[in-house]
């Protein structure tokens, strides 16, 4: 693949973005919002490191705020507009 990937350069080390898991259907959207802490490789996947501070998808049992989530930067076949977006 040339050049960087799409969402690679949309946002900083420092800044705060909205990703979403999963494109959104209507009634249906889950994302997390948090600070970008680092962009690194994991696991041969290039990934935004965030601190997670809001989780669409959280419940009584389950939530990623206050824990660091692995954003991969590109899904290749899965990507769509709007995945990855500064907020």
């Amino acid at each position: 693949m040339a050049g960087k990937p799409k969402f690679e350069s949309i946002v900083k080390v420092g800044e705060c973005i909205k990703a979403y898991d999963m494109m959104p259907r209507s009634g249906f959207e889950c994302y997390v919002v948090g600070v970008v802490r680092e962009i690194s490789i994991i696991d041969n996947v290039k990934v935004f490191l965030i601190d997670c501070v809001y989780d669409s998808f959280a419940n009584q049992d389950y939530t990623r705020v206050g824990k660091q989530v692995k954003v991969p930067i590109e899904l290749s076949q899965f990507e769509y507009e709007h995945r990855i977006q500064k907020v």
